[in-house]
């Protein structure tokens, strides 16, 4: 069996920018601020006095789409902790919020894969943290 040069080992331990010859690589966008941004977008939801109006209005233009997964888990993060505040302070959102999700969500969010399905299968969960 061969030995590993100290080389190959700096390649795995040296950050690329320290590597020699390596060239610089620029990050596409800083995770950070994609993250604020996601966030953002999310709030929007629920920022306003109707919170089903603003789920009618900016759902479909906030939700992530298909090929972009590491958003939609930045999404449903945000999304049930606002929603979780949302349904332990006001019982009027909380039965809105549901019925939007039961009744609306297939119609409003129309072509938009996936959305209705994601939210069902983390409501459990995040039902379940509410009694925590």
């Amino acid at each position: 069996m061969g030995r590993i040069k100290l080389g190959r080992i700096k390649d795995f331990i040296l950050p690329n920018e320290d590597r020699v010859g390596a060239e610089k690589v620029e990050a596409p966008r800083d995770i950070k601020q994609q993250v604020q941004e996601s966030h953002a977008e999310v709030m929007q939801l629920f920022s306003h006095k109707d919170v089903v109006q603003a789920h009618r209005k900016y759902l479909k233009k906030v939700y992530p789409p298909p090929n972009m997964a590491q958003h939609r888990e930045q999404f449903w993060s945000k999304y049930w902790e606002l929603f979780i505040a949302t349904i332990t302070d006001d019982v009027r959102d909380a039965l809105g919020l549901l019925s939007f999700w039961f009744d609306d969500s297939f119609e409003v969010l129309g072509n938009v894969p996936y959305a209705s399905q994601e939210f069902f299968i983390g409501l459990v969960e995040a039902l379940e943290s509410t009694r925590k």
